[in-house]
């Protein structure tokens, strides 16, 4: 995670699967922080398989501190 603005980041957490068929999953997208702690990320899964088309999947998600600070 990076900061890009006063209230953005961008985000990027990438895994690597070895076996019999190698799967790298790259993702990357961003934070908008909304207000009082609550934040909105967004962004792209991009699946790599050796041999296969490439796609992306959409990831939308909402955080949401719980309890007093």
């Amino acid at each position: 995670m990076s900061r890009t603005g006063p209230r953005g980041y961008f985000l990027s957490e990438n895994y690597l699967f070895p076996g019999e068929t190698t799967i790298f999953l790259l993702s990357g997208g961003g934070r908008r922080i909304i207000g009082n702690g609550v934040g909105l990320d967004f962004g792209l899964f991009v699946p790599i398989v050796t041999g296969e088309k490439l796609f992306a999947l959409p990831f939308l998600g909402v955080t949401v501190p719980i309890g007093a600070n």
